[in-house]
C-alpha cells in the first residue's frame, strides 16, 4: 500500500504547540524532505538535505526565502490569505498545493504538516511530497515513507469515516487484539469494545471536520494479559482524490509504561500530601516576591500563624492577616525579606517570632525557610514554641531567683569575713573584679565568667581557720605561722565542697595557690592539673595582693605587680591569662576598684 507523510503527524505531537515542549529531533535525521517554518513570519528555521534537493536550492538560498516563495503565484496568494484568517491553520497548510522549484518548474505537492514549538515560537513541521510526476522519484519517496513507518513503534490504520480498515501497519504486534492478517476489511467496532469504538468513530468525525483529532486515550485488557494496558491515538484526514472517498490515518501507541508511571507518581504525590497534611508542624510551598503566594500549605501552617487560606489570598494578605499591628508588621516583613534576599541559609531561621492578637495572649512561633532550586520558590516550616518559651522563661526566672539567693549567701559569707578580717574581705572583692574582667577579655561564656567571679569572692574563705592575730600580724611570720596560713586553701575546699554549686568553686579555693611548675601549694599540682578557673584567680590574686596594702607592708603598686606576673608567665602562671591581664591594665585602662 502507499503511505503518505500525513500518517507521521501524530508521531511528532509530543512537540506540539499545545504541549509546551520544544521540537528537538534534528530533521537532518528524517530520510525524506522536511522543513520547519515559523508560523508567524513564514521564515524557515531548519531544512534538511532532502528538501534542498527536492526544491533545487542551496541551504543559504533556501533560508533566505519564505514559505510562500515555494508556491506558484495563485497558490502563494491563497496561502497568505489563509494565514491572515488564522482559522484552522494546520489543516489549511496541509493538503494538495501547486509548488515550484528554483528552476521555475511547477509540480503538484501533497503537504503533510503539524504545529510544533521551535525555540519557544509557534512553528510548523512540513513534509512535502511530489505527486505530479511518476517514476523513480515517487518510488524512492515511497520507500522512505515505508522505512519511517517501520521505525515507529506504533499501530497505523487507514480507515474510512465509518471505521472500516483498508490498510494496516504494526510496530506493536504484541498489542494486537486479532491476528494481523484479519485486520483488513474489519471495522473498528468488530475489534474494539463498544465504549472505545464509539469514541474512535467520534474522533473520526472530528478529524473529518478539522483535518485532525489528537490526544485520545483508551484502555484494554489484551489477550494473555491480566493487567490493563493503556493506549493513546491520534487521527489525521487524508486529502481525497476527486470523486474518491475520504480516508483517515489512525496512529495508536502503547503508553502503558507512561501511564503506570503517572499513576505511581500520583500515588506518591497523594502519599506525600497526606503526610504533609498530618505533620505536627506547619509546612508550605510558596514564593516571596515580596507578595507571598502559596502553592501548598497544610492546616497547621495557618493555625500557627493564626490566619486562614482565604485571608492570605488577598493582596499582601499573609503579612496583614498574621501581623495586625502595622509597625510590627513592617518590621517583621522588612527583616524577613532582607534575610531571604541575602541568600544566606543561616539567616533563614527566625526564632520566637511574636504573633500578637488584640485581646489574646501573645503566641510565639519559630519559622525556617528552605529555598528550592526554582527561583523564588521555598519550603516554609513553622512550629508553635509558645509553651516552650513560657516554660523556659519560667525556668530562667526561677534560676535568676536561685542565683540571687546564692549571691546573697556569698554576700553573707563575705560580710562575715569582713566583720572578722576587713582586709581579707576587701581583698576577695577586688580579686573577684580582676578575675571577672580577665575572663571576659578571654571571651569565656557568661555562665563560666559568673562562676569565676563567685569562686574569686570565696577563694580565701578558708582563712576562717586562721587566727586573726596571724592574719593581721604586722611583722614577718614564723615558719609555723606560715604553715597555718597555707592551710586556708584546703580549709576553704572543706568548707565549700558540700555546696552543690554549678561551678568548681571548692576547687578554685583549693588550687588558687598552685603554680604551673609544681612549686605551689597545697598539692604541688602542675600544668593542666590546675583547672583554668583557678589559674585565672591565681593571677588576679597575685596582682591584687602586690598592688594593695598588706598588714605587714604598704602596697607595692600595680607596675611591680604586673612585672611579677610577666616574669612568671608560662613558668608559674598561665601565659594566656597573664597576656589578658597585662592588656587590660596597660592598654585597656583597667583600674583595680576600691571596694
Amino acid at each position: 500500500m502507499q503511505y503518505r507523510y500525513e500518517y507521521l503527524i501524530p508521531a511528532f505531537e509530543g512537540a506540539s504547540e499545545g504541549s509546551g515542549s520544544d521540537y528537538k529531533l534534528p530533521i537532518a535525521l528524517i530520510p525524506a524532505p522536511a522543513l520547519i517554518v515559523d508560523t508567524e513570519t513564514l521564515q524557515f528555521h531548519q531544512v534538511n538535505a532532502e528538501a534542498l534537493e527536492f526544491y533545487g536550492y542551496t541551504r543559504d538560498e533556501f533560508l533566505s526565502l519564505d514559505l510562500a516563495e515555494l508556491y506558484v503565484p495563485n497558490s502563494a496568494e491563497r496561502l497568505r490569505q489563509l494565514i491572515q484568517q488564522n482559522t484552522g491553520i494546520t489543516s489549511a497548510l496541509g493538503g494538495i498545493w501547486l509548488q515550484k522549484r528554483k528552476d521555475g518548474s511547477e509540480f503538484t505537492a501533497s503537504i503533510a504538516c503539524t504545529a510544533i514549538l521551535y525555540s519557544g515560537r509557534p512553528a510548523h513541521l512540513f513534509f512535502p511530497m511530489n505527486i505530479g510526476e511518476s517514476g523513480l522519484p515517487e518510488q524512492k519517496s515511497s520507500n522512505r515513507e515505508q522505512a519511517i513507518l517501520n521505525a515507529l513503534p506504533d499501530l497505523v490504520f487507514e480507515t474510512d469515516l465509518e471505521g472500516c480498515i483498508y490498510s494496516f501497519h504494526s510496530g506493536q504486534k504484541e498489542n494486537l487484539l486479532v491476528p494481523e492478517s484479519e485486520f483488513i476489511g474489519k471495522r473498528l467496532r468488530d475489534i474494539l469494545t463498544d465504549h472505545v469504538s464509539d469514541a474512535s468513530i467520534a474522533a473520526l468525525a472530528e478529524a473529518n471536520e478539522k483535518g485532525y483529532s489528537v490526544g485520545h486515550q483508551y484502555q484494554l485488557t489484551l489477550p494473555g494479559r491480566s493487567e490493563t494496558s493503556y493506549f493513546e491515538y491520534s487521527i489525521a484526514r487524508m486529502e481525497a482524490e476527486q470523486n474518491q472517498q475520504v480516508h483517515f490515518i489512525i496512529i495508536s501507541r502503547d503508553i502503558t509504561a507512561r501511564k503506570r508511571a503517572e499513576l505511581e507518581l500520583q500515588e506518591s504525590r497523594d502519599l506525600i500530601k497526606a503526610t504533609l497534611d498530618n505533620l505536627p508542624i506547619g509546612i508550605a510551598i510558596n514564593s516571596v516576591e515580596p507578595t507571598v503566594n502559596f502553592q501548598y500549605a497544610n492546616e497547621k501552617f495557618f493555625q500557627f500563624y493564626g490566619t486562614t487560606p482565604d485571608a492570605v489570598r488577598e493582596s499582601d494578605g499573609f503579612w496583614k492577616s498574621v501581623y495586625e499591628e502595622e509597625k510590627l508588621r513592617q518590621e517583621v516583613k522588612n527583616r524577613v525579606l532582607a534575610d531571604i534576599a541575602s541568600g544566606d541559609p543561616g539567616k533563614m531561621l527566625w526564632e520566637e517570632m511574636p504573633i500578637v492578637r488584640s485581646g489574646e495572649p501573645t503566641r510565639y512561633i519559630t519559622a525556617r525557610n528552605i529555598p528550592l532550586s526554582h527561583e523564588g520558590i521555598m519550603v516554609s516550616l513553622v512550629w508553635d514554641v509558645s509553651d516552650a518559651k513560657r516554660s523556659r522563661d519560667a525556668l530562667e526566672e526561677h534560676v535568676q531567683i536561685l542565683e540571687k539567693t546564692m549571691m546573697g549567701t556569698v554576700d553573707v559569707a563575705t560580710t562575715i569575713s569582713l566583720m572578722r578580717d576587713p582586709y581579707t574581705a576587701g581583698h576577695e572583692r577586688r580579686v573577684a573584679s580582676i578575675a571577672e574582667v580577665i575572663a571576659t577579655h578571654m571571651q569565656l561564656d557568661s555562665k563560666r565568667i559568673q562562676g569565676i567571679r563567685i569562686g574569686a569572692h570565696l577563694h580565701d574563705v578558708g582563712k576562717v581557720v586562721v587566727p586573726v592575730e596571724i592574719l593581721s600580724k604586722p611583722g614577718k611570720l614564723t615558719a609555723a605561722e606560715m604553715q597555718i596560713i597555707r592551710s586556708h586553701a584546703e580549709a576553704g575546699y572543706d568548707v565549700l565542697k558540700g555546696v552543690d554549686f554549678p561551678w568548681p568553686i571548692a576547687e578554685i579555693a583549693r588550687s588558687h595557690h598552685e603554680r604551673l611548675d609544681g612549686s605551689g601549694y597545697p598539692r604541688g599540682l602542675k600544668g593542666d592539673e590546675i583547672i583554668p578557673e583557678a589559674r585565672i584567680v591565681a593571677v588576679a590574686d597575685v596582682v591584687e595582693a602586690m598592688a594593695s596594702h598588706r598588714p605587714y607592708r604598704p602596697g607595692l603598686g600595680i607596675d611591680k605587680a604586673l612585672a611579677e606576673i610577666q616574669r612568671g608567665s608560662g613558668l608559674w602562671y598561665d601565659s594566656l591569662v597573664v597576656d589578658a591581664c597585662l592588656s587590660l591594665f596597660r592598654t585597656g585602662g583597667f583600674v583595680i576598684p576600691e571596694v
